[in-house]
């Protein structure tokens, strides 16, 4: 280092800095993916948790038709069943999360 010329130090500190440029990129490239990667899969929990709300409500749902026929003395039981096929439909989803 001692016996390197003007002209070769000032190449070596351009090469170092190349260097570093390159590793600061790829720290850089790598954070992105890593925060793409954690932001899906945050969106798929939120989708699964989404489809769990569902099926409580449709639950809640048929609950409070149940609760209506008993309360009015309606047994027709068309509110019911039609609720009673979403429950189903949510739960089948929910099964395959």
């Amino acid at each position: 280092m001692k016996n390197w010329t003007l002209k070769q130090s000032i190449m070596g500190i351009v090469a170092l800095l190349v260097g570093l440029l390159i590793l600061v990129a790829g720290l850089g490239t790598w954070s992105v993916y890593n925060a793409t990667q954690t932001a899906n899969v945050a969106l798929q929990r939120a989708n699964d948790a989404k489809e769990v709300h569902a099926v409580s409500i449709a639950a809640l749902e048929c609950y409070q038709n149940q609760a209506d026929a008993i309360i009015n003395g309606v047994a027709d039981g068309k509110d019911f069943s039609t609720h009673s096929a979403e429950m189903q439909k949510a739960v089948k989803r929910a099964a395959e999360l």
